[in-house]
């Protein structure tokens, strides 16, 4: 984005393209990364990244969708993604 001499902005058309990433089930330093559809409808999705070196065997989906034990402690971070609409209402 590029800031004119008179305030206003100059967007490349690129930023108001939706970029998707895939998940990656492949460990990547250390994370891998699923997705779980909230709302197919509405194609309402999380991601859910985890610790790979914490599962020895890389698990099935259906492994990843069963709730972890109590005793296990992971981090939550959540992120709201505001895309385009957010950047032209700022």
């Amino acid at each position: 984005m590029l800031r004119r001499p008179d305030g206003t902005f100059n967007r490349n058309l690129a930023e108001f393209l939706d970029r998707k990433v895939t998940a990656n089930a492949n460990p990547v330093d250390g994370v891998f990364s699923f997705d779980v559809i909230i709302d197919r409808a509405t194609g309402l999705l999380c991601r859910i990244y985890r610790q790979a070196t914490a599962i020895p065997v890389q698990p099935s989906y259906m492994q990843l969708e069963q709730p972890l034990s109590s005793d296990v402690v992971v981090p939550v971070i959540v992120f709201f993604h505001g895309g385009s609409f957010a950047q032209l209402l700022c």
